[in-house]
């Protein structure tokens, strides 16, 4: 878990755009190329050692079929994916889900967060723009 945190933070890292770039749907997908040693994002996509996120924002929590989820995230399945979730616990997993298996240490950077969350609301059949909630 350790080897595939640091390669996730490396990848991360390395991800460098301009100063004061906005939130995009460009940037959005840039920063989730750090992403695929985990997740897939396709439609119909494979889980891998994270859940396929294909339709995951405005989605319930705890919801692809076919991963098993920690005890601690199974327990939020009454929940929704919202922009102000999916903020949180991209920033920092652990902190917003003490006990999740996403060894991940967050996305500091509010504005590549933003930019993460616009781009997830585009994989969907029916995409709904972010909310802000």
């Amino acid at each position: 878990m350790l080897r595939i945190f640091l390669v996730c933070l490396f990848f991360y890292s390395n991800a460098v755009f301009a100063e004061g770039e906005s939130p995009t749907i460009d940037k959005g997908e840039k920063l989730s190329h750090s992403c695929t040693m985990c997740h897939t994002f396709d439609k119909g996509g494979h889980n891998h050692f994270g859940p396929n996120l294909w339709n995951i924002a405005g989605s319930p929590v705890a919801h692809v079929d076919g991963y098993h989820f920690s005890d601690a995230l199974g327990k939020m399945h009454d929940q929704t994916w919202t922009d102000g979730s999916l903020d949180h616990f991209l920033t920092n997993p652990q902190a917003f889900v003490p006990g999740t298996k996403m060894a991940f240490g967050g996305m500091k950077n509010a504005d590549d967060r933003a930019a993460m969350i616009a781009w997830l609301h585009t994989l969907s059949d029916n995409p709904a723009p972010p909310k802000g909630n």
